[in-house]
């Protein structure tokens, strides 16, 4: 038995329902790790949800049968049930964050405190970013989102209980019309606003009611079902529905929605019908399955800390053999403090009510004090170097006019255009600077598609989308426009491929952007000709801006992770990789780019390339960092593009020329 010889197995408490726990940690376990093999691990969170409706409102209909009911007692319990390690888990992970974290992480990781000791982290997450994000996997206590709606499930859930309890239809036609019309709310949000149906409580509550109506049957009928066929078959189609349901469900599946009913039912039937012989109720039933399942709860709370820290920690992706090093320290700690925070407390005789109120309360203003002063103090910049700090504070250039239309430069009508996508936009800020005082202005069009054909729009609707872009190709077009520069990163759309630097950096896209087919790509190469080609028939004088480098590694995150280590040499890539991964589209803009013609080359490769690394390309100097994450360069790096263009410009034809009408009405529009 070994571990599992400290837990009681012959308790009351229900054995299945343990197994369950298990059943559903793991699955959330491994997706957070990022197995392929558990795309929809994240639905464990559903049935711990239909676990703790089953577990609260059986609790609740055995105390207020019994006529002890108590919602101050219920509350206590709660408290003893869930703050110690949820305390103890965030305490302990202040330690790495203070190591580990740069400035802007320890703020945000203070600000996720203070969302956590107010029950709100679900609101906190929601309002920061897609559960699916790549950055929300950073993050030690994002997970916590799940036990602030159970939180705020337990506000409303016990009055309500207690004003129709023993009022026979009347409690089951509640519950189920509370549970139906969340279902249909998240129905809705979910296909609308997928964050706010994943996140918040009314879109959650019917998973929790579903549990609940088995705790209600269960009362009602004095049982469940345990000699009759149903009860050898349903947990075998109950976890068939768990299984399938992970196994199909991805980030893009409309979750929670009517495709959610499955792996709920699933959870449902596992519930209602006891352990039997079938083999699906020996396994919930067995020891091992049992004990994992009663150290879950804190098992889910230290297994997110742990990941979050080693990709802090880790200057390339986590491999498996670290993460099933992490799995098993995690079981190790969740035992550890099952054992020793999770029981005591939970014993009234050895921790009385009054001491839990006060050190609930007290645990849970402490970790607001925490949190507050680490927000408050931006997140202590004095632990970290200089080139840490530098990195950490780092903010996308031009952001503000990327998909949004924008006037840079002097405040007159513009004779430039900037145009092209995110890595036009990123130009935006240091043209800006490169313009005042010069009496000209550029019109920042950095919607991507707007001179070449891209990628579906995922932003607007069809009909909205080419509305918008014959709009901005007519603005791009008038006469007053007479210099364009066209910028964008081009290679990936040809090659259809995530950027690999060969040394272990390895860029990770959403499928969406990669992955296209053979015609799509050559559609795509094509346009780029034609989007000059109509630019050159209309005389305007053309700047094309080469492929910046990419990187394959977040630059800031890197850099931070490499002071760490006290690895003081640059963040560089090959020079070699970089040429050949973007020949295409130096081949198409070489036969536009002429020595004495209207159309002029920039070439960030040759600031960034060979120059501060010999055969290198650098993404930093000193403390200045030249790149915001794996592709964009920040404003440190934009300034030395731009200044090869105005020289390139000033070289070539002295000024960028001025339009002899002063009116550009539809600059904005």
């Amino acid at each position: 038995m070994g571990f599992l010889s400290g837990f009681n197995l012959n308790s009351d408490h229900r054995t299945t329902v343990d197994g369950l726990r298990a059943i559903a940690v793991f699955p959330v376990i491994l997706f957070h790790a990022g197995s392929p093999l558990f795309v929809g691990g994240y639905l464990g969170v559903d049935i711990f949800f239909v676990i703790s409706g089953y577990v609260i409102a059986r609790t609740l209909l055995k105390d207020m049968a019994h006529e002890r009911f108590s919602i101050l007692r219920f509350y206590e319990k709660r408290a003893r049930r869930l703050l110690p390690a949820l305390i103890l888990v965030v305490l302990a992970s202040f330690i790495p964050a203070w190591l580990w974290m740069m400035p802007d992480q320890l703020k945000n990781f203070a600000r996720s405190i203070v969302a956590t000791a107010f029950f709100g982290s679900n609101f906190f997450f929601w309002w920061d970013a897609d559960y699916f994000s790549e950055s929300l996997h950073l993050k030690p206590l994002f997970h916590t989102w799940s036990l602030a709606v159970e939180e705020q499930f337990y506000v409303f859930f016990p009055l309500l209980l207690w004003v129709i309890y023993g009022k026979g239809r009347r409690m089951w036609l509640t519950l189920t019309l509370i549970g139906v019309a969340s279902l249909c709310l998240a129905q809705l949000i979910s296909t609308r606003f997928a964050a706010a149906g994943f996140y918040l409580f009314p879109t959650r509550a019917w998973e929790l009611v579903v549990g609940a109506l088995l705790a209600v049957a269960e009362q009602k009928f004095g049982g469940r079902p345990t000699t009759t066929t149903l009860s050898r078959v349903m947990p075998v189609v109950g976890m068939a529905l768990i299984v399938g349901s992970i196994v199909q469900f991805n980030g893009a599946t409309p979750h929670p929605g009517i495709l959610t009913v499955a792996p709920v039912s699933g959870a449902a039937l596992l519930i209602w019908y006891p352990g039997g012989r079938d083999p699906v109720s020996r396994l919930l039933a067995s020891a091992p399955i049992v004990g994992l399942g009663l150290i879950s709860y804190s098992l889910y709370l230290w297994h997110q800390p742990l990941f979050a820290f080693a990709r802090l920690y880790s200057i390339n992706e986590v491999e498996w053999p670290t993460y099933a090093a992490l799995i098993a320290l995690a079981v190790v700690l969740s035992y550890l403090s099952w054992r020793f925070v999770e029981q005591p407390f939970r014993k009234p005789g050895l921790v009385s009510p009054p001491t839990v109120w006060t050190a609930s309360a007290s645990a849970l203003v402490s970790l607001i004090a925490v949190g507050y002063t680490g927000y408050a103090m931006n997140g202590f910049p004095g632990r970290r170097p200089p080139i840490e700090v530098a990195a950490g504070y780092l903010n996308s250039a031009g952001q503000d006019c990327f998909r949004h239309n924008c006037i840079v430069g002097d405040p007159v009508p513009p004779t430039i255009a900037l145009v092209g996508d995110s890595h036009a936009a990123a130009l935006a800020t240091s043209l800006d600077r490169a313009l005042k005082g010069s009496g000209k202005s550029a019109l920042v069009l950095a919607t991507g598609d707007v001179l070449v054909k891209s990628f579906p729009n995922f932003y607007y609707r069809a009909d909205e989308w080419n509305d918008i872009l014959s709009k901005q190709k007519a603005q791009i077009f008038e006469p007053q426009i007479e210099t364009v520069i066209l910028a964008g990163r081009f290679t990936l759309r040809i090659e259809n491929t995530a950027f690999d630097n060969g040394e272990g950096g390895i860029e990770g896209l959403d499928a969406t952007f990669v992955g296209r087919s053979e015609q799509e790509k050559q559609t795509f190469t094509q346009s780029i000709i034609d989007g000059i080609q109509d630019l050159e028939q209309r005389g305007k004088k053309i700047i094309l801006v080469y492929p910046v480098p990419e990187v394959g590694w977040v630059v800031p995150a890197t850099l931070q992770k490499m002071s760490m280590r006290q690895i003081r040499d640059g963040l560089t890539t090959s020079y070699d990789v970089y040429k050949t991964r973007n020949w295409r589209v130096f081949e198409i803009f070489d036969k536009f780019v002429s020595a004495d013609g209207d159309i002029i080359a920039v070439r960030p490769d040759l600031v960034l390339c060979n120059t501060f690394v010999k055969d290198r390309c650098a993404t930093n100097q000193a403390s200045d960092v030249f790149y915001h994450d794996d592709d964009h360069l920040s404003v440190k790096g934009t300034d030395l593009v731009v200044r090869q263009l105005m020289d390139e410009v000033k070289a070539r034809w002295g000024d960028f020329p001025s339009s002899g009408n002063r009116e550009f009405v539809g600059a904005l529009k």
